[in-house]
């Protein structure tokens, strides 16, 4: 199996307990209401903060163990790690796609910001068309490297 293939294949492990636990957080332990008053804000922007140091640490951590793991499994040294070109294709068309999803998302919620929700909702909006992008890209890697492209 491919280093990109594995890489992806944990990225989609972290990526959905990052935004389980995020969702169960803000939604079942804490609740809405605490998002609301003269704090919101602020509040808001603390939990996004956690949310992005938290899961880049995790998500880090777990894609560094698994590139270790894969070359300790092959015996090869890290500087013999051959990317070849149709991998960093695969990787630029994904991103690709995954960058239309966001954007999509960014303008529903500026759109939803215009029609006056509430702030938490909007960056709420964006966190979830966020957690599209990257399970776009995520399966997309894997489509288009079954597919051989």
């Amino acid at each position: 199996m491919s280093h990109l293939l594995r890489a992806t294949y944990a990225s989609m492990a972290t990526s959905s307990i990052i935004f389980l636990v995020y969702a169960f957080v803000v939604f079942q332990v804490v609740g809405v209401s605490y998002f609301t008053g003269p704090d919101a804000l602020v509040r808001i922007g603390k939990s996004l903060g956690l949310l992005i140091i938290a899961g880049y640490a995790f998500e880090w951590s777990v894609q560094i163990a698994t590139l270790a793991f894969g070359v300790k499994r092959t015996g090869r040294p890290f500087k013999e790690l051959i990317v070849d070109e149709r991998e960093k294709q695969i990787v630029y068309r994904s991103l690709s796609i995954s960058l239309n999803v966001i954007c999509f998302g960014i303008v529903l919620s500026v759109g939803a910001l215009a029609m006056g929700w509430e702030a938490f909702w909007v960056f709420h909006i964006i966190v979830l068309f966020y957690a599209l992008a990257v399970a776009t890209e995520l399966l997309c890697k894997i489509y288009f490297f079954r597919r051989g492209f």
